[in-house]
């Protein structure tokens, strides 16, 4: 989506092309399907745009989550995706991080715009089980659609927001226990019930990968894979808990659109092909062509927007 966002706005001729964020004056997006050396540029070009010291004038940076890590961000405005409330203060922090001198006219305090969907009660989001029906990131980045209602209810409650002072009302307020419970409703209850259930795998889970039980086990321990796996391997590099993104040798380096040479890169597991596919990927295109390689029974395209799957 950040990606098809970006492009409309290539298209639109009341945006100059300028103001758009670039990379060795290459304009690209910021998110996670970019391989590690681009994504090192990327993020040292985010902080020389927009932070300490950074030129005055107009500016536009479209991303995703990548955004809310620890980069000098300063920006005057934001628009978001509704997200959960400690999500939103994290993003909501990329707002006036430092005391400039000069602002934009009406920009003296923080802006920020939610987009949030047209069914206010969310409740079109679960279907008659209570599951959450997966489009533009609720019920897949954020499984909690409770949650995700309980922030929309009290924005409108309090549209002005007093940070950090109001940051222990707004996020009990947005994730208790209580206050999930105070959801009425069949849907509600269930979709409630089978998050608790999935958080509690979820725990039980964090707790086998634990590092506390092998502190005195050596990172990588070749007489026991099993545990050395846990933490990932380079054909199979587990990020998050039941997700396999795969790490891909290519048969040959190639220069990205940012000229840095590129030897490997993660696929993301939602984009991975199944089964055991190994991790070596073959380069399909010329030399003077957008690079596009396949992997396993899967052909992408890697480009200034990044990692894309060919449909």
């Amino acid at each position: 989506r950040a990606n098809k966002f970006l492009r409309a706005m290539e298209q639109d001729p009341s945006i100059p092309s300028g103001v758009l964020f670039r990379v060795e004056n290459v304009t690209c997006p910021h998110h996670g399907r970019f391989a590690r050396p681009d994504r090192e540029i990327m993020d040292v070009r985010v902080s020389s745009m927009f932070g300490k010291g950074s030129a005055d004038g107009p500016a536009i940076l479209v991303g995703t989550q990548t955004l809310e890590q620890s980069l000098d961000l300063d920006a005057d405005f934001m628009i978001t995706d509704l997200c959960p409330m400690d999500v939103l203060l994290q993003r909501i922090g990329r707002l006036h991080r430092r005391d400039k001198p000069r602002r934009p006219l009406g920009y003296g305090s923080g802006r920020v715009a939610v987009l949030v969907p047209e069914d206010m009660t969310m409740e079109s989001f679960l279907n008659d089980r209570g599951e959450a029906i997966k489009r533009e990131g609720i019920g897949s980045v954020y499984e909690n659609v409770g949650i995700l209602r309980l922030t929309l209810d009290c924005l409108h409650a309090r549209p002005v927001l007093n940070i950090p002072a109001d940051n222990r009302f707004l996020v009990e307020s947005a994730t208790h226990p209580e206050k999930l419970n105070g959801l009425t409703g069949g849907k509600w209850k269930r979709h409630l019930n089978a998050r608790h259930g999935s958080d509690l795998a979820e725990k039980v889970s964090a707790r086998d990968v634990s590092i506390l039980p092998i502190l005195d086990k050596p990172f990588y321990d070749p007489e026991s894979p099993d545990d050395s796996a846990k933490f990932g391997d380079f054909g199979n590099k587990l990020t998050r808990l039941g997700a396999e993104d795969r790490v891909v040798e290519f048969s040959a380096p190639f220069l990205s659109p940012f000229g840095v040479e590129i030897k490997e890169m993660i696929v993301p597991h939602h984009m991975a092909p199944g089964g055991e596919v190994g991790n070596k990927a073959e380069i399909i295109s010329g030399p003077d062509e957008p690079v596009r390689f396949t992997f396993g029974n899967k052909t992408y395209t890697y480009s200034r927007f990044g990692l894309e799957e060919e449909k």
